[in-house]
């Protein structure tokens, strides 16, 4: 095998590789969007799709267990409510006193009516806006 051959090769396997990573972690990070409403009234549609879903943080419900690493919250969307349960440290602003808007990715368990996050981000509004005179 020549030498030229040997690199066509191995550029295309490098490629290749790169290609399929590069779809597979899209694909399993992408998800759709979908509101609070619409899991709790057809939370059975979604059971097993990866999805993204923003609320705002009831800062009441926020309750941090240090011992597991784990953090449980209630979002809502004005109209519905929603339990979240995330396994990881507890992001900035997530208990903010006016209840941050939380941008949350994972998956809805139906039967236990619960959104199970692998994703939190917040986002609280109030904290860049410029102070009143």
């Amino acid at each position: 095998m020549s030498k030229k051959l040997k690199m066509t090769l191995g550029a295309l396997v490098i490629v290749a590789a790169m290609g399929y990573l590069m779809i597979t972690s899209f694909s399993s990070s992408a998800g759709f969007q979908v509101s609070i409403s619409d899991l709790v009234e057809k939370g059975s549609k979604f059971q097993d799709d990866y999805l993204l879903v923003e609320g705002k943080v009831l800062p009441e419900t926020v309750v941090w267990d240090s011992t597991n690493i784990k953090v449980e919250f209630v979002v809502t969307d004005g109209v519905n409510q929603m339990p979240v349960l995330f396994n990881d440290v507890v992001p900035d602003n997530l208990d903010h006193e006016d209840g941050a808007e939380a941008i949350l990715r994972g998956k809805y368990d139906h039967d236990g009516g619960i959104f199970r996050a692998d994703s939190v981000e917040t986002r609280c509004p109030s904290k860049y806006e410029a102070a009143e005179d």
